[in-house]
């Protein structure tokens, strides 16, 4: 009898080994601080002014740290409003009087770079003082997502 104790003893011992060993990894998962992109700030955008429905192109020098692909969002932001711009692979603007954003999977190369884009300027956004905040979202793993935000250069629209 005393045999069969220790046995389950010795299995009950094992088992929380792994338990622990187990928590560990999650905690570390969760915990440990990834670096993943850095953009210089603010972001060059060619043109200070333009219309509303012309393209404006801004230029994103970067430095990547990992191989992971990343989600950007881009949204354009005024002094009144808020504006999530369509999707950049598609190019198609949302019909939301408030909201224009557009997503897009990040084609940052890891290492030092730099990335054009164009982006069309909705029609509905207010004329004035207009700025792009830039959200990376990266999935490190299957418990953590880090998002970095980035701001532009201000552009006046007319």
């Amino acid at each position: 009898m005393k045999r069969v104790e220790k046995t389950f003893c010795n299995i009950a011992q094992f088992l929380l080994a792994i338990l622990a060993l187990v928590i560990l990894y999650v905690c570390f998962l969760v915990i440990y601080p990834y670096k993943t992109i850095d953009l210089v700030q603010p972001i060059n955008i060619h043109e200070n002014k333009v219309d509303r429905g012309e393209k404006v192109t801004y230029n994103v020098e970067y430095e990547k740290f990992t191989d992971k692909q990343a989600k950007v969002r881009v949204t354009l932001i005024d002094e009144k409003d808020v504006f999530p711009v369509g999707t950049i692979n598609k190019i198609n603007l949302l019909d939301h009087n408030h909201f224009c954003s557009w997503t897009f999977d990040g084609t940052f190369i890891k290492g030092k770079g730099k990335v054009t884009q164009k982006l069309k300027i909705p029609e509905d956004v207010n004329k004035g003082d207009v700025y792009f905040v830039i959200t990376i979202s990266y999935k490190v793993n299957f418990l953590k997502t880090i998002e970095r935000n980035f701001i532009s250069d201000v552009i006046e629209v007319t």
